[in-house]
C-alpha cells in the first residue's frame, strides 16, 4: 500500500512541477516533496524481518558465525594480508609491480 502512495505522490509532484515556469523553482519543488528519508529505529528492525528468518538469526550467537567463517577459510591473517595488498595497488599495474607486491 505504501508503494502506491509514494508512486502517486511522485507522479502528482512531477505533474504539478510542469506548471512552474522556472526550471530552478520546479527543481526545488520536486526535491522538497520527493526526497524523503525514512528512519527505522533499532527497536523496530525486528518487525520488518520475517519471523522464520528472525528465529534462525536468534538461534545462534555471534561467536558461532565467527567460528564458521574461520572454519571455511575466512578471516585470520591471510585475509588481512590480502586486504593490505589490495590497498597498496597502484593505479597503473605492470607485471613487475604485480610481482613486487606478491
Amino acid at each position: 500500500m505504501d508503494y502506491f502512495i509514494l508512486a502517486f505522490r511522485k507522479y502528482l509532484v512531477q505533474f504539478l512541477s510542469n506548471f512552474i515556469p522556472s526550471r530552478k523553482l520546479a527543481r526545488k519543488f520536486r526535491q522538497k516533496f520527493l526526497r524523503t528519508e525514512y528512519h527505522i529505529f533499532l527497536d523496530q528492525v525486528d518487525s520488518f524481518i520475517p519471523k522464520a528468518v528472525l528465529e534462525n538469526m536468534n538461534k545462534y550467537d555471534n561467536k558461532y558465525f565467527y567460528n564458521e567463517n574461520l572454519a571455511h577459510g575466512g578471516g585470520g591473517i591471510a585475509l588481512i594480508r590480502d586486504i593490505l595488498i589490495l590497498m597498496r595497488v597502484p593505479k597503473k599495474l605492470t607485471p613487475l609491480v604485480i610481482l613486487g607486491l606478491l
